[in-house]
């Protein structure tokens, strides 16, 4: 498993905390070249000087995932250090909670802008590059709420489930040359931005969310990072278009309450 990826190429938007670095760790664990990109330039610099201490070849550029001039020199810097792109991995996202008639216009907008139009963007830049590495694997995060409605937060649900869409169609028109493009869908993880989210939510929150997971806890970002990673490798060279759930089981039914079954 340590080599499964030398020689390889990948992008990871969002790899300045949370899933995006664990993402970007087991990558290069597994012999991928990575290009970091994030909006901390602080964290960045920090995240990228410890991974090259360790020995990995990675290089950082901070940007918005949503700037196409970022995100097109993005891609441009990563061929430039590396000679190609295999594997394009949009993780950025933005969470944005209210109802429908209390999110203010900027906040819908921006909410749509990174966490949609920043995955349009590392497609439309980063696929002719995949394309002539002779194919290759884009993976979005998205989330469980990209397939099913989130309480209070209609403008980041209605985000994720467009990012689903976009991976689905991508996955029928780039199959002809060798591109696979499928979908991550976490539950709650435990990052800064569900923390955030928690903060900000009514009390008890955190408890009523956790009663839903079958496996009764939130998840771990490189327990994500494993799921991605395999979309990543060869070993997934027939998934494509998948929607795959990385939720403890949150999705699979309904559990009632203070349910647990015994081994």
């Amino acid at each position: 498993m340590v080599h499964e990826f030398a020689g390889r190429a990948a992008i990871v938007t969002g790899a300045a905390s949370g899933i995006g670095l664990a993402t970007a760790s087991l990558l290069m664990e597994r012999g991928m070249a990575v290009a970091l990109f994030d909006r901390d330039k602080d964290a960045l610099e920090e995240r990228l000087a410890a991974f090259l201490q360790a020995g990995n070849t990675a290089i950082a550029v901070s940007g918005d995932a949503a700037d196409p001039d970022d995100v097109r020199n993005l891609v441009r810097r990563t061929t430039g250090a590396f000679g190609r792109l295999d594997v394009a991995i949009a993780n950025a996202g933005i969470d944005t909670v209210g109802l429908v008639h209390e999110l203010s216009d900027e906040d819908w907008a921006r909410g749509l802008a990174v966490n949609v139009t920043g995955v349009f963007l590392l497609a439309k830049h980063g696929i002719p590059r995949m394309i002539e590495a002779g194919g290759g694997s884009f993976i979005a995060v998205a989330s469980a709420a990209g397939l099913k409605a989130l309480a209070g937060n209609a403008a980041y649900a209605a985000a994720k489930h467009a990012v689903v869409g976009l991976v689905k169609t991508m996955a029928v028109d780039y199959a002809a040359y060798g591109l696979r493009s499928n979908a991550v869908c976490p539950g709650f993880v435990e990052t800064e931005m569900v923390q955030r989210y928690l903060a900000s939510a009514p009390r008890g929150e955190r408890e009523r969310r956790l009663s839903k997971i079958a496996a009764g806890r939130f998840a771990r970002p490189d327990e994500v990072a494993a799921a991605i990673a395999h979309l990543a490798s060869r070993e997934a060279s027939y998934v494509n278009g998948a929607a795959l759930m990385v939720d403890g089981g949150a999705y699979a039914g309904y559990l009632p309450p203070a349910y647990r079954a015994s081994p």
